[in-house]
């Protein structure tokens, strides 16, 4: 959300910049964010990823609560690397840069 790509982004979609703080998605000319937006990428997942869909009819405000625990807590939860993954030719398309 740092970059000038990001940030224009941000500004075309009226999204207020100085309190986002997490996953922005933009698919189809929409955004979404927080737990909205991991649920858009949970569908796109292979395997069973699919079956955590069934979480989005607990109302938003409660799973952005989640979210938000998790997101604080995620070093803990899921460990950290010393250093970043370096996408291969077929990911990099996929990144904003």
């Amino acid at each position: 959300m740092q970059s000038t790509q990001a940030k224009e982004l941000m500004k075309k979609y009226k999204i207020d910049n100085n309190s986002i703080d997490t996953l922005i998605l933009i698919k189809n000319d929409k955004y979404f964010l927080r737990s909205s937006a991991v649920f858009e990428i949970i569908k796109k997942l292979s395997g069973h990823w699919y079956l955590f869909g069934v979480l989005q009819i607990i109302p938003l405000s409660i799973r952005d609560k989640v979210y938000n625990v998790i997101s604080r807590n995620r070093y803990k939860l899921f460990g950290k690397k010393d250093s970043c993954m370096i996408p291969t030719k077929k990911l990099e398309k996929r990144f904003v840069v």
